[in-house]
C-alpha cells in the first residue's frame, strides 16, 4: 500500500528519471553588493517587466510587482537581503505566470500542472502553494 507522500515520491522520481529533471541553471552573474539603482528601463519585448542598472551595469530583471512591492527607484540601496528577496519573487512570479500560461490553453488538473512545472525543473514546494492559491 502507497501512502500519498510516497506515491508523491516515486512520481518525482519518474519525472526526474524519465523525462530529464533539469534545475533552470544559467550562470548569472551576482552583481557586487550592496549597490544603488541608477537607472530602470522597461524592458523592450515585455512591458511590464524592468530592468534595473547600476554604474556597474545590468543588476537583475524584474515585474512591475516586485517593482512596486519592494519601492524600488533610482537610488535604492539594495543589500543581500533584498537581492535574495527579489530574486526569490521572480522565481515565484515566473512559475505563476508558467501556469497561466497553461491554463490559458486548456484546464489542467492540479496534478497535472505540477509534473509539468516538476520537468520544467521549479521547486516542488513552490509549485504546491502557486497551485493551491490559482
Amino acid at each position: 500500500m502507497h501512502t500519498k507522500s510516497s506515491v508523491h515520491f516515486w512520481t518525482e522520481l519518474f519525472i526526474y528519471l524519465r523525462m530529464g529533471y533539469k534545475k533552470n541553471t544559467y550562470s548569472k552573474k551576482k552583481p557586487e553588493l550592496p549597490i544603488t539603482i541608477q537607472r530602470i528601463e522597461v524592458q523592450k519585448k515585455n512591458s511590464f517587466r524592468y530592468s534595473l542598472y547600476s554604474e556597474s551595469g545590468f543588476i537583475s530583471g524584474v515585474s512591475d510587482a516586485t517593482l512596486t512591492k519592494h519601492n524600488l527607484r533610482k537610488g535604492t540601496i539594495v543589500n543581500h537581503e533584498l537581492y535574495d528577496l527579489i530574486l526569490k519573487e521572480e522565481e515565484i512570479w515566473s512559475i505563476r505566470e508558467y501556469l497561466i500560461r497553461l491554463l490559458g490553453r486548456r484546464d489542467h488538473a492540479s496534478h497535472e500542472l505540477k509534473l509539468k512545472g516538476i520537468k520544467k525543473g521549479y521547486e516542488s514546494a513552490i509549485l504546491d502553494e502557486i497551485i493551491t492559491e490559482l
